[in-house]
């Protein structure tokens, strides 16, 4: 995989690095991706749905 840094140019203003176009993301890279955001969904919810099986202590 390459990575991509940007330039100082003679033309770029201070704080302003050069910029290029990101590189296209493959095929792979997309599927995982969107497998990372599936997962990261359900764990999520599932957090949610846990924290709302817990019911408050029984007062005595």
């Amino acid at each position: 995989m390459q990575t991509h840094t940007s330039r100082w140019t003679v033309d770029s203003p201070p704080g302003h690095p050069a910029t290029a176009p990101a590189p296209a993301l493959s095929g792979g890279m997309l599927v995982a991706l969107v497998m990372n955001r599936r997962a990261r969904g359900l764990r999520g919810l599932d957090v949610l749905r846990r924290s709302q099986d817990r019911a408050p202590p029984q007062a005595a």
